[in-house]
């Protein structure tokens, strides 16, 4: 029992007991903790066996605990971090939460892609193709792009599986406000298989404490607390942990603070990105990665002391900047060159740091009590629609092939209003199966009720194989030439792109300049419109000629048409009902 074998040990008991054994290898070690009842003694058995704290162990897991934490400080090696980081996501949902996770992830995925899924081979599904970053939700962030990718270091297959996971969270859960979300994924995508990293990612998300950082979600045990009656926005929590950090550097970084705030900088604002990235981007990739294995077991806390230490090792260079871009720049640049033993040993030998300080801090930025109690019915948590939503088009005909493809019906989608996005397109009119008159699409629109709620309209051209088109938030209809709709109308262009990042839907909203949202007779059906004379978007009764030009009621500065054409040929036009 050296030194090495008894870490080699320890680190065995932090396995996830319950992984499926061809999944990330076969963990013999489950067969010492069969039951409740025999758990104690098993851990205290091996605890002996090893050597470790050959004194009387009363608390083997106490014990255990704190020697994780000795040892995620120092550092652990690669191939003992997908155990590890498992082990750790466990404390926050069951083991049989994690196997219905991995069940049921295929299923997941192929609900939030629209049910479009190929078949299986060999009993495997086909996941979708690599999509591009621009369809995973930032979940409040900032975009995804480039820097992402390179912050990372994400191949095509990585990429693919960090897009895949965030659309499928934001689908499953319905969040799209928890900032450190996208960098969590890609971290774990380094190290674990593709649905692991969504089970993971899913307790993290769904614990209410890690990610967070709410003072009411913590578990009694570490604050106390219960949830408030109200729900508290994710906004006003996170500027409660900033708060809370500034007056935590007010107090170990006084002389910084003071300077920073002399030149009209708060380090509120300059930590923001460290909170919502994990200090990814800021620190070299694996000392912010060291980073997240402390932060996995210890929480917030671990941000709090790396960014003191930060602010104390280069606080001779931050009192010499002149200015707060310059503060700001050299922060970054040192950030960079850090070395990781030096900053987590001064972050980790900071004294007095309580994480109980931290949530009372917390909780007098709230403004609520230290404690608070729930009637039953009213615990649980408020959710919102998922930003990331792909759409089924119902054609009841099932002949027609739709005219937009997933990524750009799912693009699409993200710009309607928040009460239409969760809905799904059916198909009211189609000028290849329903003849090409205006006044045909005008009577189905009324007999389906796309006459007075929301309906997209689409057209693809025989000029160029463009696709365009535009939201009425209050349906099709003839209107004798008065102009009907609301603010939340817009108009739209599709392109194809190759790269990983950039957009394939472009939304051109209200300019509130005029109120011509929608307006058609029998002789004509339109969107915008003003001084100029421009449409932008129009057709003839026949739907085949049209037009699109700049036009004033939308921020529309050239034709919609890709190649920049004013008038056009339809090959098709649809119209879509939301349901």
């Amino acid at each position: 029992g050296g030194q090495d074998s008894q870490a080699e040990m320890v680190l065995a008991l932090t396995r996830f007991a319950s992984a499926p054994p061809t999944s990330v290898g076969d963990h013999s070690f489950r067969s010492l903790v069969r039951g409740p009842g025999r758990a104690r003694d098993s851990v205290r058995s091996v605890l002996y066996s090893v050597g470790f704290r050959g004194d009387a162990i009363e608390n083997p897991a106490l014990e255990l605990a704190q020697y994780l934490k000795r040892k995620l400080r120092s550092g652990i090696e690669r191939t003992d971090r997908a155990d590890v980081w498992m082990d750790l996501v466990t404390r926050f949902g069951s083991a049989e939460d994690r196997r219905q996770h991995v069940a049921d992830y295929h299923a997941a995925v192929n609900e939030a892609f629209g049910g479009e899924l190929a078949d299986c081979e060999e009993g495997v599904p086909i996941l979708p193709p690599p999509p591009s970053l621009r369809w995973a939700p930032a979940f409040g962030g900032d975009p995804l792009g480039a820097d992402f990718t390179k912050a990372h270091g994400l191949s095509a297959r990585d990429l693919a599986v960090v897009s895949r996971v965030l659309c499928t969270l934001s689908s499953t859960t319905c969040r799209d406000d928890c900032p450190p979300l996208p960098d969590v994924v890609a971290i774990l995508t380094h190290e674990l298989p593709e649905a692991f990293v969504f089970s993971a990612a899913r307790q993290l998300l769904d614990s209410g404490d890690l990610l967070e950082w709410d003072p009411h979600a913590a578990p009694q045990a570490r604050s106390g607390v219960v949830r408030p009656p109200l729900p508290t926005t994710r906004r006003v929590i996170e500027n409660s942990v900033l708060a809370a950090f500034a007056q935590v550097a007010a107090l170990r970084c006084r002389s910084v603070a003071l300077h920073l705030e002399k030149l009209g900088s708060r380090i509120d604002e300059i930590c923001r990105s460290w909170f919502h990235r994990l200090f990814v981007g800021t620190l070299p990739y694996q000392t912010a990665v060291h980073v997240f294995d402390c932060f996995l077991l210890e929480g917030a806390k671990v941000l709090f002391r790396v960014g003191i230490a930060l602010l104390q090792r280069h606080q001779r260079a931050l009192l010499a900047c002149k200015t707060a871009d310059e503060a700001v720049l050299v922060l970054k640049t040192r950030a960079q060159g850090e070395h990781c033993a030096g900053l987590m040993a001064h972050a980790f030998g900071l004294r007095n740091f309580k994480h109980e300080t931290i949530l009372k801090l917390q909780r007098k930025d709230l403004r609520v009590p230290t404690r608070l109690s729930l009637p039953p019915h009213e615990e649980g948590t408020h959710r919102s629609a998922s930003s990331f939503f792909v759409p089924k088009l119902i054609d009841s005909r099932r002949e027609l092939l739709a005219t937009l493809d997933i990524d750009s019906r799912r693009q699409l989608w993200a710009q309607l209003p928040p009460s239409e996005r969760a809905k799904d397109g059916v198909l009211v009119y189609c000028s290849l199966a329903h003849g090409t008159s205006l006044r045909t699409l005008y009577e189905m629109c009324e007999t389906s009720g796309a006459d007075t709620r929301g309906a997209i309209v689409i057209v693809r051209t025989l000029e160029g194989v463009s696709v365009f088109g535009g939201y009425s938030s209050a349906g099709v209809r003839n209107s004798r030439g008065e102009p009907y709709g609301t603010g939340e109308s817009f108009l739209f262009a599709c392109s194809e792109s190759d790269s990983f990042v950039g957009p394939a839907v472009r939304a051109y909203g209200w300019s509130k300049q005029n109120c011509l949202f929608a307006h058609g007779d029998s002789s004509y059906w339109a969107m915008g419109g003003g001084r100029s004379g421009g449409y932008g978007l129009w057709f003839d009764d026949e739907l085949y000629r049209g037009s699109s030009a700049r036009c004033e009621t939308f921020e529309l500065s050239e034709s919609l048409h890709a190649e920049g054409k004013e008038h056009f040929r339809c090959l098709v036009v649809e119209v879509w009902m939301l349901r």
